[in-house]
């Protein structure tokens, strides 16, 4: 046989032997589907029309095999300031997208719902419901008279009361002398718009993070900050302002600029005062403000402390004091260092207490007075004038790094970060923007109380009492809405053809998800918004003042992405019910339970069409929320109403349902954010991320009608 023959032969061989080696592997690939289908609970057999989203192969195809995360997973495992994340994380393909081919959904019949059976929408007077929580215990009455009768008396003596017969100062050990203790009290300034929304807050911050239980005490700057404290039986002193006299009340006609100019002295006085008056007590102290939020305790900081004071500074400027914390010790040099701060704020009341506290450091820390003169004039920062004074104790100041106390008006953690003070572009401003920043970033502490009640919830092993805090919620108490939509992170995409850029949709989509929570009495987290240059947050064009006064509870977008909101360490819910409203009529259902979401199962998928007019559509989405058992009880309801513009009459005279209707009158009552010259409402737009996002951009209780845009 010839060497050609030969050559012929071995490749005839070859591609036999590949041929069947091929035919095996595609057998055994064969199986392995069809075992893959069988088990999926999407498949019909009848009808195999399927659609493979090839995406979560071509992200990782040295991983084929892993267990793919679900896609509502983006919800609670992608922060919105995390850009990266849905390339890192490995999601499974939306469940109903291969259902979309499908002929052979079910009918359901539903009656028509009656107009009575819903809540009428009332645009004009707050709502005055339940709102979502279970407080703390109140004390007994005779400890609230005593804590009233308390703050009758004058500061100074409130004060001392409060050091000597009331808490229990922690005592820091130094970490360069073993042998020195000292014992450190602290406190806060606060006032009603802080109070009603973070009283609680900081109590339990201070005793459970910054470990300075029944050590810290509040300083009221109203009669209504000083009544809730005394109710919760928390330490508080009542500083009164020139006895607040009526013409200095909350209750006087002042315009705004006046309030916040009184109120700033008012704050900047009794943070000195205090101050002054504890050292002269010879007790050392922490101070810090009401929108400072910590994530570690400064204990260590101040075991490390070995000069006379310890201040925070600027994350955008580390050599200039952020009086938002201070400890001090009491000393000498202390003393004066403070008794000089008080007077100047005395002589010059228009000058800034952090520009004196800043200027005064600066003096005492100039020992040799080579840059400042006793008795000559020198200048603040914003020009004011002021006399050098003499120094016969210099104090001596530590400033913190900026990454540790960050302060700014969008601080930036990282892992030596120990609080986060959100600041913003002028003083005293509302709290409401602080605190939606502090909850984006996570760094709000989420107060928690578990109520021995009524409400108990039972358990396999007796009952449990009910929570119904922040972040810690069980139960009825525990029932989210969510926006569901496919590919978008779950959130609304602004760069869609449908819809493309079309502020009536994305505010019609929003409408629907606000009278559904009314409906269900269910918890908003507000979606995502993504548009062609950024991601944005809805509550920088939305005023959720007017969501909450249509008696809707709400959180902030990036509520899951905290772990403290958690069913379990591991699983987000512990139910979940996801339901699509098609124009075509169809409604899906696709639900998952605790050992489904446990074992990464798919779930169940239902569909129905609707045979009914088309105006009944949302009848049928809304009653189905409500009534059936899976989605009624389940914990987080995802519903996406698809695109609604298109398809149906909205204007308030159409002959619509029930639904559409109380859906047109929540559009009408929800208050949207407007910049100067422009046409429609305005979100706070930064290139490619959200990180530039101030307190200051947000909407509450700044917005106006849509019509008014």
């Amino acid at each position: 046989m010839g060497k050609s023959s030969l050559q012929k032969t071995f490749f005839v061989v070859a591609i036999i032997a590949g041929y069947t080696c091929f035919h095996q592997i595609f057998e055994a690939f064969q199986h392995i589907s069809l075992i893959l289908l069988e088990n999926d609970s999407s498949f019909d057999s009848d009808n195999p029309t399927h659609e493979v989203d090839p995406s979560p192969l071509l992200r990782s195809p040295n991983n084929a095999d892993e267990t793919l995360l679900d896609d509502w997973r983006a919800v609670t495992d992608c922060n919105i300031y995390d850009l990266s994340c849905p390339f890192h994380k490995k999601f499974a393909p939306h469940p109903f997208r291969r259902l979309f081919k499908h002929k052979k959904d079910h009918e359901v019949e539903f009656e028509k719902l009656k107009a009575e059976s819903f809540f009428p929408v009332n645009t004009t007077n707050t709502y005055t419901g339940f709102d979502g929580y279970l407080y703390p215990t109140m004390v007994s009455r005779e400890a609230k008279d005593e804590c009233m009768k308390l703050a009758q008396g004058s500061l100074h003596k409130q004060v001392k009361q409060m050091i000597h017969t009331r808490l229990t100062q922690v005592s820091i050990k130094s970490s360069k002398d073993p042998n020195e203790v000292t014992d450190f009290v602290a406190f806060t300034i606060t006032d009603k718009n802080y109070a009603k929304f973070m009283l609680h807050e900081t109590h339990q911050m201070t005793r459970d993070i910054i470990k300075f239980n029944n050590a810290h005490f509040f300083v009221g700057m109203d009669l209504y900050t000083v009544d809730m404290a005394c109710s919760y039986g928390y330490p508080i002193v009542y500083y009164k302002h020139d006895d607040e006299n009526p013409s200095q009340t909350e209750d006087n006609n002042e315009n705004e600029r006046d309030v916040r100019k009184r109120k700033k002295g008012m704050v900047q006085n009794s943070k000195l005062m205090v101050s002054q008056m504890l050292l002269n007590m010879n007790q050392a102290f922490m101070f810090y403000e009401m929108d400072v939020w910590f994530v570690k305790s400064p204990i260590e900081i101040l075991e490390d402390m070995t000069q006379d004071m310890v201040v925070s500074t600027h994350e955008n400027h580390p050599f200039q004091m952020n009086i938002g914390f201070y400890a001090m010790k009491a000393n000498d040099a202390s003393r004066e260092y403070m008794d000089k701060c008080v007077q100047m704020q005395t002589d010059i009341p228009h000058a800034h207490d952090q520009e004196i506290m800043s200027r005064l450091a600066e003096v005492f820390e100039d020992r040799k007075m080579k840059r400042f003169k006793p008795g000559e004039e020198a200048k603040f920062r914003d020009r004011i004038t002021y006399i050098v004074p003499k120094v016969e104790h210099p104090c001596t100041a530590e400033k913190l790094g900026p990454l540790i106390m960050v302060a700014h008006d969008h601080p930036s953690p990282t892992d030596e970060t120990v609080s986060f003070h959100v600041l913003a572009d002028r003083p005293l401003t509302g709290p409401f923007g602080k605190m939606i920043l502090a909850k984006e970033i996570g760094a709000w502490f989420g107060f928690s109380n578990c109520a021995n009640n009524d409400d108990k919830i039972s358990s396999g092993q007796g009952h449990e009492s009910s929570c119904a805090g922040y972040y810690d919620r069980n139960g009825k108490y525990r029932r989210y809405l969510l926006l569901d939509s496919d590919g978008a992170l779950l959130g609304h995409p602004m760069t869609r053809v449908q819809g493309y850029h079309s502020q009536h949709h994305l505010q019609w989509k929003i409408a629907i998800l606000v009278t559904l929570a009314r409906h269900t009495n269910r918890i908003l987290i507000l979606p995502k918004t993504l548009s062609d240059v950024d991601k944005k947050f809805l509550w920088t064009g939305l005023d959720m003042k007017s969501v909450e006064d249509l008696g809707v509870q709400w959180r902030e977008t990036n509520f899951f992405t905290n772990k403290k909101a958690w069913y379990t360490e591991t699983l987000p819910f512990s139910s979940v019910a996801r339901v699509m409203l098609r124009p075509s009529g169809k409604l899906l259902l696709h639900t998952q339970n605790e050992e489904e979401l446990t074992i990464h199962s798919k779930g169940r998928t239902t569909g129905w069409d609707i045979e009914s007019d088309r105006k009944l559509y949302f009848d049928a989405l809304f009653s189905m929320s409500m009534t059936e058992p899976e989605v009624r009880e389940v914990e987080a309801l995802m519903v996406d109403p698809y695109d609604i513009l298109p398809f149906f009459d909205l204007s308030k005279d159409a002959d619509n349902s029930t639904t559409l209707h109380e859906v047109r009158k929540v559009f009408d009552a929800l208050r949207w954010c407007r910049k100067d010259g422009y046409k429609g409402f305005q979100f706070i737009e930064h290139p490619l991320a959200p990180t530039g996002v101030k307190s200051t951009d947000n909407c509450y209780s700044r917005g106006v009608e849509w019509d008014k845009v």
